[in-house]
């Protein structure tokens, strides 16, 4: 029969129940990330032709921009983050985001240079013992 209702049966193992469904993660997360973020992406306001009209704080280009650096902050490699910024060339992404790239390698030299002072200090420490 064409267009008949399909009876799809509860997943097996899982206990039948009045309760209505959990809302999935994706719904979740677009009530309260999504919805806000548009709210606050849309937050200005000006009048045109004497109606009040929303428009975009934000461009597309400058959220863009923001995705890539919090790519680069969770420490995505240049390789994922030319896919997901639709680069031909990996040479763009390093020409547009190369500075922060350069803040996060400057991160990583602080953490590098805190563990050799630390390393530093337990072997000095384990020398005065031996010599004591």
């Amino acid at each position: 029969m064409v267009g008949a209702a399909i009876d799809v049966p509860p997943r097996v193992g899982s206990p039948l129940s009045s309760r209505p469904p959990r809302p999935s993660l994706l719904q979740r997360f677009q009530r309260v990330g999504v919805k806000p973020a548009a709210a606050a992406i849309c937050s200005l306001t000006e009048k045109i032709d004497g109606e009040r009209v929303r428009l975009a704080k934000y461009s597309p280009y400058a959220l863009r921009h923001y995705y890539a650096s919090k790519l680069i902050e969770k420490g995505k490699d240049l390789k994922f983050i030319q896919h997901a910024m639709g680069h031909s060339k990996i040479e763009i992404t390093l020409n547009i985001y190369g500075h922060l790239l350069k803040a996060r390698d400057n991160a990583h030299k602080g953490v590098a240079e805190e563990l050799a002072a630390e390393i530093l200090r337990k072997h000095k420490r384990h020398s005065t013992e031996l010599h004591v």
